[in-house]
């Protein structure tokens, strides 16, 4: 049933809107002819190109080019969650590979980076958390993993209506769900 899933994806993306920051950076960032990308967050100004143009390739499917963007930004600002959380979301492949056992164990290492008394914002937690998900749930099988993401996607995206990234980053989460023969209940 994959058209359904691509009509719902394209239905979610048609609606949302660039999203105003309330932390960070205000102003969405166009990243070399990836898109503007509006995502507020606490990182100090000198990590914000890295960071938003690493969240570009994401959206892009450009992972090892997303991993070097973070890169920037962690060095910018070795403080920068988000920069830790997207080298994590680089680690994750949901449409190719998933998270094998090495792609598993790099996330984790990246998401241990992240310090409880760093500045972030209950946003910023709940993107963190989300990810940890496919990460740290040792409980969970692949597949539960990658459906409680997805919920837990959706939840944020219910959270920030108006976070266009949240709104991407679910659209993406429901085309990596598994197969089921009604995908309507998520």
């Amino acid at each position: 049933m994959l058209p359904v899933r691509f009509l719902l994806i394209l239905s979610i993306l048609a609606v949302f809107s660039p999203w105003d920051a309330q932390i960070g950076v205000a102003a969405p960032s166009s990243s070399e002819g990836l898109g503007k990308i509006s995502f507020p967050n606490s990182c100090a100004p000198p990590a914000q190109p890295g960071l938003l143009k690493g969240i570009a390739q994401l959206h892009s499917f450009q992972y090892a080019a997303a991993e070097s963007a973070f890169a920037e930004a962690s060095q910018a600002d070795p403080k920068c969650a988000m920069a830790y959380w997207g080298f994590a979301m680089s680690s994750y492949r949901p449409l190719w590979d998933g998270a094998d056992e090495k792609a598993l164990n790099k996330g984790r290492h990246f998401l241990a980076k992240i310090q409880k008394d760093w500045p972030i914002s209950k946003r910023e937690r709940e993107y963190i958390d989300a990810i940890a998900v496919i990460f740290n749930d040792n409980r969970r099988l692949g597949d539960d993993r990658i459906v409680a993401y997805s919920r837990a996607m959706a939840d944020i995206a219910k959270h920030y209506p108006d976070d266009g990234e949240a709104q991407a980053f679910y659209a993406l989460s429901l085309l990596a769900l598994p197969s089921r023969a009604d995908d309507t209940k998520i």
